[in-house]
């Protein structure tokens, strides 16, 4: 009989976890690394409004989460065993991605961050989003040298050659202010990695020499019946002449 109830209250917490998950999909939308705080306050809040217990919250959050980081979220529920452990995980995994809370710090750590293992578009479109999310006071205070700081948010890979495209021609030393200016030299600088990349993949372009073609001297296979005849009269007309040649004898 306790078995039997058992598993009637395992089939009910099944029951209210599919509910809450459905019901933080349907007003929050899988979780894609963004906001994490933001989505966190709705999942727990559907998950005790069910009562579900904290080892069933850690294990279901997956199920929340999009298809592209649930490894990471499935590696930080390991050897997790309260709901605490896992919310400071987590938190401290999309930080950086956490855009209610960003910070100057935030920014400077993600800056940091060496292989980032992104395109220049890429990381302007990040540095983009995330600085303008800092407070107003910081983005004030970071906006002169924006550049210069998106500059070092860069792989070292493409950090020179964008270095040279973001030069300033009216003032030395100095990169260009124009946050456009510097979008369309992140473009310009993929254009030319991939088709760097579409070259090497296709490999060296080798074009066959083409030698002059050599006119072949062709000997008939066979002569003719009227060349035949004067080939024959010509050397019988040799003999001819030799024979009669040696028979000549001068007079003594």
């Amino acid at each position: 009989m306790a078995i039997v109830e058992q598993m009637m209250r395992s089939q009910d917490n099944d029951a209210s976890v599919e509910k809450a998950v459905d019901r933080v999909v349907e007003t929050e939308g899988q979780f894609d690394g963004r906001n994490i705080t933001k989505f966190l306050d709705a999942y727990k809040r559907e998950m005790n409004q069910r009562d579900m217990s904290e080892a069933r919250q850690i294990t279901s959050f997956k199920r929340v989460a999009a298809n592209n980081i649930q490894r990471r979220v499935i590696d930080l529920q390991e050897g997790k065993t309260t709901w605490s452990e896992f919310e400071k995980a987590i938190l401290a995994e999309f930080a950086t991605e956490d855009l209610s809370r960003m910070t100057r710090h935030v920014l400077m750590k993600w800056i940091e961050k060496k292989n980032k293992k992104m395109s220049a578009s890429r990381v302007y479109d990040e540095f983009d989003q995330m600085f303008n999310c800092l407070p107003a006071t910081d983005q004030v205070l970071l906006e002169e040298d924006k550049t210069l700081y998106f500059l070092k948010a860069v792989d070292m890979k493409d950090r020179r050659e964008l270095g040279t495209l973001l030069e300033d021609d009216t003032q030395a030393n100095r990169l260009v202010a124009d946050w456009v200016a510097v979008k369309r030299a992140c473009n310009r600088l993929d254009k030319r990695r991939q088709w760097v990349d579409d070259t090497d993949l296709a490999g060296p372009s080798v074009e066959k020499t083409r030698q002059p073609k050599v006119a072949e001297r062709r000997w008939p296979s066979r002569l003719n019946k009227a060349a035949r005849k004067k080939r024959r009269l010509m050397m019988t007309s040799s003999k001819n002449w030799r024979r009669s040649s040696s028979r000549l004898r001068l007079p003594t």
